[in-house]
């Protein structure tokens, strides 16, 4: 039960975490 809770807060986390990237990756990458 305490690993299922892990993987799920990992999967929101990485979520989170490209869907930021999308919001930035196009200034990100038109400076370069």
């Amino acid at each position: 039960m305490l690993y299922d809770m892990y993987i799920y807060e990992k999967q929101c986390f990485i979520a989170c975490y490209l869907l930021l990237f999308e919001l930035n990756v196009t200034p990100i990458f038109a400076s370069y």
